[in-house]
């Protein structure tokens, strides 16, 4: 079966967090990003899947926080979180929404979009292939929008009771749409991406998910995300979100800002 999160179940996600923007050298994740604060990728670790519509089984989650930036801009803002899965037999599918804003003296200061699809099939246990597809607009970037393909393989190096382990390795496309007179950019990529997940007891979950897209000829545009989370049942279906996440983007270099953002997110998510 495909793991539980992103191609393995149905979740449905809205989150919000506390972040802070900083300068350093890149880390990275999937969910990706928490994962999918993920290293951002749909990942189906990140939900449970224990009720069945037909032969798929699926599962949610929703996630709200508040969020509190300061580095390469300050300010507050919101932002949410959707996650849909479900998975059959060998094949798992999942979609990630995200949605950030922020507002500074009545005026929006911050607006980002980030939409996600990615399916596995597991040819063999243990083995698998993946194709991704995500799109974003970002306005801090620049980017009115930007699309990335990428396909590949997959293999889950560690699944016990408490401790699953996967690394992916693929190729693909990236194109981008600027805000202001900059260039389209088209240019090919490498991904690389890790996903691990520590059930450390029956209501606390540890992740850590990693996601690096190697820009190939173009502009040599590198993109990366890390993201660390901790989650803890409150009661019932309720639980408390914390996540440490870094996102890396070598461009913003070129624009004399720094390369790396950092977010700390705190937020309650609830999951059917």
């Amino acid at each position: 079966m495909l793991r539980t999160s992103l191609g393995s179940l149905a979740v449905f996600v809205v989150s919000c967090g506390a972040a802070q923007a900083g300068s350093d050298v890149f880390g990275s994740a999937g969910h990706y990003d928490d994962v999918w604060d993920t290293v951002e990728r749909p990942n189906e670790d990140d939900v449970d899947m224990e009720d069945k519509i037909g032969d798929w089984n699926y599962g949610g989650r929703m996630e709200l926080g508040y969020q509190s930036r300061s580095g390469n801009t300050d300010r507050t803002s919101m932002n949410t979180r959707i996650l849909v899965g479900a998975e059959r037999d060998r094949w798992g599918h999942a979609v990630e929404l995200r949605a950030q804003g922020a507002t500074q003296d009545g005026e929006t200061d911050e607006e980002r979009y980030f939409l996600a699809f990615k399916s596995e099939y597991e040819i063999r246990t243990a083995n698998y292939l993946f194709g991704a597809a995500n799109l974003e607009k970002d306005r801090i970037k620049n980017i009115d929008l930007e699309t990335t393909e990428a396909v590949g393989y997959g293999r889950r190096l560690i699944k016990t009771d408490r401790h699953r382990l996967d690394a992916e390795l693929g190729a693909g496309a990236r194109q981008t749409r600027f805000r202001d007179e900059t260039p389209r950019s088209n240019e090919a990529i490498a991904r690389f991406a890790t996903d691990y997940t520590w059930d450390i007891s029956d209501t606390a979950q540890l992740s850590h998910d990693t996601r690096l897209d190697v820009g190939v000829g173009g502009n040599d545009r590198d993109v990366g995300e890390s993201i660390t989370s901790l989650s803890g049942t409150l009661v019932g279906n309720l639980s408390m979100n914390v996540s440490y996440a870094v996102r890396y983007d070598s461009a913003r270099n070129d624009e004399g800002q720094t390369t790396t953002d950092k977010i700390t997110s705190i937020g309650l998510s609830y999951s059917f």
